[in-house]
């Protein structure tokens, strides 16, 4: 899970990186809190995560709680960044299905 930009770039190194090692290895970050505000005003942010989405096999994506919470219109976020419903319980079910949990 990220919750800023110094977070979300690390992590995307770090996905990268770990996808260069093996295909066998998923990669995917949950965006939460009020930074789902930052990436939907900063262009910057926004070519970033789909850049990466789309250069690796990482996968991102926004929690829907904080999509309601900060009452943004998920519209405008790039179709490459979906939302799931709860990112926490998204988390714990990766966990569940025995995928690894990193936190930087």
């Amino acid at each position: 899970m990220v919750n800023g930009v110094q977070s979300l770039k690390a992590k995307i190194l770090t996905g990268k990186e770990l996808n260069t090692k093996s295909k066998q290895i998923d990669v995917q970050i949950v965006v939460c809190g009020d930074f789902v505000k930052e990436i939907i005003k900063e262009k910057v942010l926004q070519d970033l995560v789909v850049d990466a989405v789309k250069k690796t096999r990482l996968k991102i994506l926004v929690c829907g709680l904080s999509v309601e919470q900060s009452r943004i219109d998920k519209t405008l976020l790039p179709i490459q960044i979906p939302v799931t419903t709860n990112g926490l319980f998204y988390i714990f079910g990766l966990q569940e299905l025995g995928y690894k949990t990193i936190a930087l």
